[in-house]
């Protein structure tokens, strides 16, 4: 599958679900489905690779493109005698999210139904 000039998209068929997922990561390719396909999150990022696209369009991956890094000078830190306080990087919000026109948008269009 990886000997090919094209990379948009590719699909892994089998009952064994641990042998298809071992298998999906590595393949070259935009999008890689696992039994299945045409399986689409607005809110991920889509694009292809080799002469399948350039670069990624939608999602978090879409939005990168726009943006450069900043540096931003800070003071040196005290090591000192600090507390340790616990690792707050379980409480970030690593949901993926669906940039259109700059903005952040929901993957199912903004579309609510009352619930009775």
């Amino acid at each position: 599958a990886n000997n090919t000039r094209y990379g948009l998209a590719a699909s892994v068929w089998s009952e064994n679900i641990n042998l298809a997922l071992g298998m999906a990561p590595k393949l070259k390719a935009g999008v890689v489905w696992v039994n299945g396909t045409n399986f689409f999150d607005a809110a991920a990022g889509f694009g292809g690779t080799k002469e399948s696209g350039f670069g990624r369009e939608g999602g978090w991956e879409g939005l990168m493109a726009y943006t450069r890094p900043v540096n931003v000078p800070k003071e040196p830190a005290d090591y000192s005698t600090k507390k340790t306080t616990p690792n707050r990087a379980a409480s970030i919000n690593r949901t993926y999210k669906n940039y259109v026109g700059g903005k952040q948008s929901r993957p199912d269009g903004g579309y609510t139904k009352q619930i009775s």
